[in-house]
């Protein structure tokens, strides 16, 4: 089974939960909408943390990048290869070699347990001119032109119909609505909705405003809760920030 979740920002105790509250097995994959902090810090502390999740955990994770990634060592410390029908960064293996932590790169089209999921990131960091250029904060958060119009050669190919979208921030009508000053961010948002106007999908699932809701559209805003993918129903309880 497939679950979505929204950012987790590297707090452990939201992944162990995983296991403890959620019971997700080794038959289960768990989608991170972005800020998933695995990658961020690229410090010995959050290395031999990911080495532990994927040994001790027995469920794939899955995540797009969201804003709050250190893209320097996310695009040149993990080649790129294939996986589910599209490109990744295969970010921890477990000693048997099995793939257990997998960047969902963006544009991509991924078939999953039998459906299909278009997958794009990014977002603009609001705080980031009180960040540290490529410390806090990478110019990589926004998307580029060429991967948004990779992404809508992708989607022609499936002739722009997905089951499932995953993404890290909302199309303009969400963002215009939850933060009407992101003029920043507004390029992004205004991709999303164009292919939110243009595509058929079955649900769509999002993070970045660190909210729980249902949008008009199909479109979930996921923080902590977790949910089925398919039917979108909530498998636990929400829990307080750590």
């Amino acid at each position: 089974m497939v679950y979505v979740t929204g950012d987790t920002h590297g707090v452990k105790a939201r992944f162990r939960r995983m296991v403890w509250d959620y019971k997700l097995t080794q038959d289960d994959k768990l989608i991170i909408a972005g800020d998933a902090g695995l990658v961020y810090r690229d410090n010995i502390e959050e290395r031999l943390f990911r080495q532990e999740i994927a040994e001790e955990l027995p469920f794939q994770i899955l995540y797009c990048d969201g804003n709050h990634e250190n893209f320097d060592v996310l695009n040149n410390d993990f080649p790129v290869e294939e996986l589910y029908g599209g490109r990744v960064h295969i970010i921890q293996r477990n000693r048997k070699g099995e793939p257990k932590i997998i960047h969902l790169m963006r544009g991509e089209i991924y078939t999953i347990e039998g459906h299909t999921y278009f997958v794009f990131g990014g977002a603009i960091s609001r705080d980031r001119i009180y960040r540290t250029p490529h410390k806090t904060w990478w110019e990589e958060e926004m998307p580029t032109q060429s991967e948004m119009d990779y992404a809508v050669e992708n989607l022609k190919k499936f002739n722009n119909t997905i089951d499932f979208v995953i993404t890290h921030t909302v199309p303009e009508s969400i963002m215009s609505f939850s933060y009407p000053c992101h003029e920043e961010e507004m390029p992004l948002n205004q991709f999303l909705q164009r292919v939110r106007e243009n595509i058929t999908y079955g649900h769509w699932y999002c993070g970045h405003l660190h909210i729980e809701r249902e949008f008009e559209n199909g479109i979930t805003c996921n923080y902590f809760n977790v949910r089925n993918v398919i039917d979108n129903s909530i498998i636990g309880e929400e829990n307080e920030e750590e």
